[in-house]
């Protein structure tokens, strides 16, 4: 399944509310967030020398947003657990050579979302353990966290969000690819991401509203395989203000904004990303909105691209001829060149279509913080609550390839979902084109995943998802190519129990990265699973 990555919804159950910039601002921030990892004990990666700094920081974060979940008013509280048994006929996941193992799988997990006028949390843990018949050097322990809460400590005021993510991901995107957590792990590290902001926001009458905020947020993604190579693991702090007009002034709002990023690396590296800008507004009608934006960026990060600094400016607007139907885009030039992002949304009764481009600078921190491992809501915008698909946490697709370099984010997504009687079908294309600074080389990945589901009776389902996945880098000759075929089977045995079948065919196709032999792989896998839901 392919994590999409999409804009946080606001108020919505288990959502997290977040002060955000102008659409086309630079240093605004879409959203979403996604989970993180420490883990395993394996031939191929033993704990890391700074495992306990780890561990620490994912234990503070789980305590953090259990205290805040403990004050929801309304609450959603399922510990459940889940175990299965997994055949594979490849369990080294080789091109030649292939042997036949089984696995057995025990993933305890708990959701939590809670909810109250000061309050929304959603927690999702997974504490997945591998244990296999032969094959025993793979045995393994993983912890999937993704956690979310938002609090409102002064009303009109003061506010706190803060986020904890723990998963694995892949190192090199064309190397041995899996989206699961099966076999040797010599191409996945594990991630873990802190990150707490204090905001301010309040409205002064009908003249202006002021929006301040500090976020802090660690990042350690040095867990992992052999010879990974440290100093990508960062800390960041972040300080934004922002004042706008008011209802005073809702035909022509304005608003001024500087934000200043500092990412500090455990090499002793450092640098700054820092935008000064305006933005003015002519509301035409209910409909029509015209906007232009203008500013400076100062950025002191490495780059071999020529200039990372310079004016910027943007003209565009959003036009909405129906509540269903919203168009927006801009047009501009900042540092890196001529600029261009554009979104748009429809929806129906039972359809629901969505498409955007856009350019945007990114560093590791801020990626993973906007990546979403568990979906908050479906398609039609619903609060999104399924133990059975949520006890099982899947590595990510369209991470980069594990830097500490800046990059330059041309992201394309599209997604069209429909609802039937008796089920949904659903698909979605993204493609990620990032641009290195310092490293002065360019990464394109791509994907698209078909995914189905249908209530053939109140107890019994089915699923159909296919995934594709490709990857290129402009300074080498190997791609990497990844496909995934899963049908399933559901069958609720009880008001807590639900037995699922299965199977896998999984295809990758990455060679000779040096990161283990047969990274090109044919895997069929077989699994039976049960979920207690308590």
């Amino acid at each position: 399944m392919l994590r999409e990555q999409r804009p946080r919804p606001q108020k919505a159950r288990g959502a997290i509310p977040r002060a955000g910039s102008a659409a086309g601002e630079p240093g605004a921030r879409t959203g979403p967030v996604h989970a993180t990892v420490a883990r395993r004990g394996g031939v191929f990666a033993g704990p890391p020398a700074d495992g306990g700094r780890r561990y620490r920081c994912a234990g503070a974060a789980v305590l953090g947003l259990w205290s805040l979940a403990a004050a929801a008013g309304e609450w959603d509280f399922t510990p459940r657990l889940s175990i299965g048994e997994t055949y594979t006929d490849n369990v080294r996941l080789v091109e030649d050579g292939e042997r036949g193992d089984f696995i057995t799988t025990i993933t305890p997990g708990i959701s939590v979302r809670g909810v109250s006028p000061r309050l929304s949390t959603s927690i999702d843990y997974n504490l997945q353990q591998l244990l296999y018949a032969h094959e025993t050097r793979f045995d393994s322990t993983n912890h999937q966290l993704q956690g979310l809460a938002s609090a409102t400590l002064i009303e009109d005021w003061l506010f706190f969000d803060t986020q904890s993510q723990v998963s694995q991901q892949n190192i090199d995107s064309r190397g041995r690819i899996t989206n699961n957590n099966r076999g040797p792990d010599g191409n996945r590290r594990d991630v873990v991401s802190y990150e707490f902001t204090p905001r301010i926001e309040h409205t002064f009458g009908s003249w202006f509203n002021l929006s301040s905020s500090y976020t802090h947020q660690t990042l350690d993604q040095s867990g992992g395989a052999t010879g990974f190579v440290g100093g990508n693991s960062s800390v960041e702090e972040a300080w934004q203000v922002s004042v706008g007009s008011g209802r005073r002034f809702a035909r022509f709002p304005v608003r001024l904004t500087t934000l200043h990023r500092q990412v500090d690396f455990d090499d002793g590296r450092s640098f700054e990303l820092k935008s000064y800008s305006g933005e003015g507004s002519y509301v035409v009608n209910r409909k029509l909105r015209l906007t232009a934006t203008g500013g400076y960026d100062k950025n002191t990060f490495p780059t071999s691209r020529g200039n990372n600094s310079g004016p910027f400016w943007t003209v565009g607007g959003t036009w909405t001829p129906s509540e269903r139907t919203t168009l927006s885009g801009n047009w501009g030039n900042r540092f890196f060149g001529d600029t261009f992002n554009v979104s748009g949304s429809h929806r129906r009764r039972r359809l629901t279509v969505s498409g955007s481009y856009s350019e945007q600078v990114q560093t590791a921190n801020e990626f993973e913080r906007q990546l979403l491992l568990v979906p908050l809501l479906d398609p039609q915008g619903q609060p999104i609550f399924d133990p059975v698909t949520s006890s099982q946490i899947l590595i990510p697709l369209e991470v980069p390839t594990v830097t500490n370099d800046t990059f330059l984010t041309k992201q394309v997504n599209a997604s069209m979902s429909y609802t039937l009687r008796h089920g949904d079908i659903g698909v979605r294309f993204f493609q990620y084109d990032r641009l290195f600074q310092a490293g002065n080389f360019d990464e394109l990945t791509r994907g698209a995943s078909l995914s189905s589901n249908w209530r053939l009776s109140p107890q019994l389902s089915w699923s159909l998802n296919l995934t594709w996945r490709a990857n290129e880098r402009s300074n080498s000759d190997i791609d990497g190519n990844f496909y995934t075929l899963n049908p399933a089977v559901r069958y609720r045995l009880g008001p807590h129990t639900t037995a699922q079948l299965l199977y896998e065919l999984t295809y990758n196709d990455g060679v000779g990265l040096g990161l283990g032999a047969g990274d090109r792989y044919v895997e069929n896998a077989l699994s039976a699973n049960l979920v207690f839901n308590l």
